[in-house]
């Protein structure tokens, strides 16, 4: 049984998953948030996307997470920060900031809200991580076809 996520979040996550049936006890949440954006403008839009939830929807910095399916330092994010949003990696939670790691590095932890991106060419594994570690919200941020291929309802 699935208490982690919601159950949209769960049934675009679980369609990667690999194992015996599951159900999810969640409540049914938001829907998932799918925005298309070209490799080069992925970091923007993760900054607005940020900035959107800390400065309007009111949400913590330090209950966000930016995981990505490339390696930090291989990634938009380079800096270790996104736009004025200070980072701090995984496995080094600090408050007031927002968590900035790889997929595969976040895997097992989870955070309220999740911004998903950087999944071209992820394996259904990565998939699978990267789509369940949002509890209440994830967004995705990607080209249109990674979002399609992780499960982005067509239109």
């Amino acid at each position: 049984e699935n208490i982690r996520n919601t159950r949209k979040i769960f049934a675009v996550g679980n369609r990667f998953r690999d194992g015996p049936p599951q159900r999810c006890l969640g409540p049914a949440g938001e829907d998932v948030r799918w925005i298309g954006a070209s490799h080069d403008r992925i970091a923007r839009i993760v900054e607005r996307e940020l900035n959107r939830l800390v400065d309007s929807e009111g949400v913590a910095p330090d209950q966000i997470a930016v995981p990505t399916g490339y390696a930090v330092d291989a990634s938009p994010f380079a800096a270790g920060e996104i736009g004025r949003h200070r980072c701090t990696p995984a496995d080094e939670p600090l408050a007031k900031r927002v968590i900035l790691d790889s997929v595969m590095r976040f895997k097992g932890l989870d955070r309220p809200v999740v911004i998903l991106c950087g999944m071209a060419g992820a394996s259904a594994e990565l998939a699978y991580v990267g789509l369940t570690r949002a509890k209440s919200l994830l967004i995705v941020v990607d080209d249109e076809d990674t979002m399609r291929r992780l499960g982005r309802p067509e239109a």
